[in-house]
């Protein structure tokens, strides 16, 4: 029946959509936990650095100026680590919310599609028993017509019989 073809195949639909959702909550929370752990060695790492420079901090200025210059360089990294992390947390909320929308659509077309097919259901069911209604009807009129031609060949029987006693 194309009407339950249709409703497989929307239910087909329905679920490689969410399991395109789940693929893309599954990456964006890989990629996330990736720029932690990023963020968190470069921060280990500004850390040695401090010990590294409160150490050279007292063979001489130069190699001070040096190594603040350096965590601050980190300190920007690190801030633009921080930035993209929130832009990409950002992307995924936008895509899920993309995505989340789209389900919704797809839910209510598939909504209103089984409606349509119930309707459907119901007007086919009413057409199918009118035809009984009619076949039933036309049987009756066969029966009907039937039953007239024979009153009429008993007629001319009748008319025959009388014609011949008048001859």
């Amino acid at each position: 029946n194309e009407v339950d073809k249709l409703g497989v195949a929307c239910n087909q639909v329905r679920q490689e959509v969410s399991a395109a959702i789940d693929r893309q909550y599954s990456e964006g929370n890989r990629k996330k936990v990736a720029l932690e752990d990023e963020q968190n060695k470069v921060t280990e790492r500004m850390g040695a650095l401090k010990k590294l420079l409160l150490i050279k901090e007292a063979s001489t200025a130069s190699m001070v100026e040096d190594w603040s210059t350096k965590e601050t360089n980190l300190l920007g990294k690190s801030q633009q680590l921080a930035e993209a992390i929130t832009f990409a947390e950002e992307k995924r909320t936008n895509k899920t919310a993309a995505f989340t929308r789209v389900v919704a659509q797809l839910n209510n077309s598939y909504d209103v599609l089984s409606a349509t097919i119930d309707e459907t259901r119901q007007q086919t069911d009413r057409i199918l028993k009118q035809r009984r209604e009619v076949n039933t009807e036309i049987s009756s009129l066969s029966t009907d017509n039937k039953q007239i031609e024979d009153w009429v060949n008993a007629l001319g029987a009748v008319i025959d019989t009388l014609e011949k006693g008048e001859q």
